[in-house]
């Protein structure tokens, strides 16, 4: 009979930790219900960062009208309604961007699936007025009185240090701007008590940032404010970029803008581009484009986005087939003497039965994406494409070479290489 097993003291310090992080666990657990990533909205976006990382922090940046501030209510919201009735959401507004009492304000956050009632926003433009009390918050939330799901800061570009704006009100105005020094040291601590409230107590953070554009001799680059300090410290940054072609307009109905309809109908929404700039979820460069309505605060054009991402996965790919002449023989190229194939780009074909990968079904373009609004072959290739370890969605594009010699082993295995046979021997009669 085998021993008992004797328990495993631990010292002080160790009994303490141990004590410590299962109290940590315990709370992370119950707050986020062992779900630590949440769907974005949209499959070209959920692919592309892996989704918002819960109780941890996000930065959302690029430049003006890319829609970073819509996004991230909309995102709190949904953090809202995972978390239960009596959350609330807490806005650090320092470009002074709502008001609790404006009409708009209100239907921006209930179409943005915020609940209002809930929803605490804290003015101020330096320092010490925008964070005032917030060690009496994380007090709150640690003793249980206060329940928070997530906390915008919306921006932190517009945070101004105190001794800035003390040198301001004395009248140095020149002076000023040496004290301000770009303010990434003076966040620095900031970002930190928010990883601790992140870490320690489950709440979700987003922290909104503009960037600055230079123009180079290779193009445009972005380039963050608040230097590297702030995108170090997040555990998912996300760079987002309004595309401003006059055919990445968006009408009522999700019906896509032409240019020739520009100046008569009325635009809701646009195409939106994205790329992970950090993330500890998925391969880090990814990038895509997708559809959203402003108007309405909701992604668009849902199954062409996942249309897209799958063409450009070779997902959902290009038919191959066999020319034959007119007498219904194989063609052979004259060097090679091996058949020719070709890819057909007007038709895409994609497995139609998940338990018969070799079930295909050849269709145009609009009658795929009209194929996706079944639930279940969404979500199948939604799952496929979720998968995948591409870094770029033009990394995959189809191989020809390789997928011809596929078809043609399997070809050869049906038994067409005897016909490909007869029609060299035929040639070789004459």
């Amino acid at each position: 009979m085998a021993a008992p097993k004797k328990e495993k003291k631990l010292g002080g310090y160790l009994a303490k930790l141990n004590t410590r992080n299962n109290d940590r666990r315990t709370r992370i657990s119950d707050a986020l219900k062992g779900e630590f990533e949440a769907y974005c909205g949209d499959p070209v976006l959920q692919w592309a960062i892996g989704g918002y990382i819960r109780g941890r922090l996000n930065l959302v940046w690029g430049p003006t009208k890319s829609g970073k501030s819509t996004f991230t209510l909309k995102w709190a919201g949904q953090e809202q309604r995972k978390r239960g009735p009596g959350y609330y959401v807490l806005i650090f507004d320092s470009e002074y961007n709502y008001e609790e009492d404006n009409p708009k304000t209100i239907a921006r956050f209930v179409a943005c699936g915020l609940d209002p009632d809930y929803v605490i926003i804290s003015h101020g433009n330096n320092m010490n007025t925008l964070f005032e009390g917030i060690a009496d918050m994380k007090a709150d939330i640690a003793s249980g009185d206060l329940k928070v799901a997530a906390v915008v800061v919306d921006s932190w570009g517009g945070v101004n240090v105190e001794s800035a704006v003390k040198k301001i009100n004395e009248g140095d105005i020149s002076d000023a701007g040496n004290s301000f020094g770009g303010n990434a040291k003076f966040i620095n601590p900031l970002i930190g008590f928010f990883l601790d409230l992140a870490g320690e107590y489950a709440v979700t953070c987003f922290f909104v940032q503009h960037c600055i554009m230079n123009m180079e001799q290779y193009g445009k680059r972005y380039l963050l404010i608040g230097g590297q300090k702030l995108r170090f410290l997040v555990h998912c940054s996300i760079f987002l970029e309004s595309i401003e072609a006059q055919d990445a307009r968006l009408g009522a109905g999700n019906v896509q803008i032409a240019k020739s309809e520009v100046d008569e109908v009325v635009a809701v929404g646009k195409r939106i581009r994205v790329f992970c700039d950090k993330s500890r979820q998925v391969v880090e460069g990814r990038k895509g484009e997708f559809w959203f309505d402003f108007e309405q605060a909701k992604f668009a054009c849902q199954d062409e986005s996942l249309f897209d991402l799958a063409a450009r996965l070779n997902i959902i790919s290009h038919p191959i087939e066999m020319e034959v002449d007119k007498r219904g023989n194989p063609k052979l190229d004259e060097k090679t003497g091996q058949p020719v194939y070709k890819q057909k780009n007007a038709y895409w074909c994609f497995p139609a039965d998940a338990n018969d990968p070799e079930s295909i079904q050849w269709h145009g373009k609009e009658k795929v994406i009209t194929a996706l609004s079944d639930a279940a072959l969404y979500d199948r290739i939604f799952e496929a494409c979720m998968a995948s370890s591409t870094k770029n969605i033009t990394a995959d594009v189809t191989d020809l070479k390789a997928a011809l010699a596929a078809t043609q082993d399997e070809l050869q295995a049906e038994g067409v290489d005897e016909a490909i046979q007869a029609v060299k021997s035929k040639k070789k009669g004459k």
